[in-house]
């Protein structure tokens, strides 16, 4: 949004590390002040938003993905994101291990100190590195082997998992993508209709009122005229399978008020 309408944004107030409810709607309350001073008439469900439900923050980010296609113009050589955010780059990704214990930290610096462990660790781990650690481990004098070793299959486990997380993600981003053609569409479509009917009420009001005026002309004219009851008997007719109202017999039917004929 920063970077569509420059400084219509209070960076400065941004929490870019939240993680906390309050947190999230204090940047919600940011954006949608945002939103006002480039006028733009959207509301932000903020109370649906924080509860991270799916189908809320979808809808959420299809319809900015929408605005930010329709009013990005390219790149501005000008906008520097990072000054921007007053050099704030911490993400709630990079700032949750601050919470932990540090019991990941002791393992790593070890190898660091160790250039023996370091090669055994790193020169080749794509021939069983690991399981060679251990055995290094086992034959050391001191306690350095057991935290390289806890390295190396955290190391591991880091690496088994990350491919599985990308084609979780690739996976997931192809389907958010072919739901979002799949809605365009439909949009589109509903469009369409729409336009379709306003069309159509349109051209029936004026026939309608072109048949109103030839009503109140033949009503005031004399009843006796056989031209006038011949286009009475026209206006007046039905089709076959019209189902008309308990009263369509009854001619003070289409004796209409003054409020009626402003319509």
């Amino acid at each position: 949004m920063d970077m569509l309408f420059m400084d219509c944004v209070n960076m400065a107030k941004v929490k870019f590390a939240s993680n906390q409810e309050h947190e999230f709607i204090n940047n919600w309350k940011i954006l949608q002040k945002a939103f006002k001073n480039a006028g733009v008439e959207k509301t932000i469900p903020v109370e649906k938003l924080v509860k991270g439900k799916f189908q809320d923050n979808f809808e959420f980010v299809q319809w900015f993905k929408r605005f930010f296609d329709a009013n990005y113009i390219g790149p501005d050589p000008e906008y520097d994101p990072v000054e921007a955010r007053h050099g704030k780059t911490d993400t709630p990704q990079i700032a949750q291990p601050r919470k932990g214990s540090g019991q990941l930290s002791r393992p790593v610096q070890p190898p660091a100190k160790n250039p023996v462990l370091s090669k055994g660790t790193f020169s080749k781990p794509s021939a069983g590195g690991p399981a060679r650690n251990g055995g290094a481990s086992k034959g050391g004098a001191s306690g350095l082997g057991r935290p390289a070793a806890q390295s190396s299959r955290a190391a591991g486990g880091a690496a088994a998992q990350g491919p599985r997380t990308g084609g979780a993600a690739g996976g997931s981003s192809a389907a958010i993508a072919q739901k979002d053609a799949q809605i365009q569409e439909l949009n589109n479509e509903l469009t369409a209709l729409q336009l379709t009917v306003e069309g159509l009420e349109k051209e029936r009001d004026f026939y309608f009122g072109k048949l109103r005026d030839i009503e109140v002309k033949c009503q005031e004219e004399d009843t006796g005229s056989t031209v006038v009851q011949k286009v009475l008997e026209i206006l007046y007719a039905t089709e076959e399978g019209f189902a008309a109202p308990e009263e369509a017999g009854n001619s003070e039917e289409y004796e209409y008020n003054d409020e009626q004929d402003e319509y």
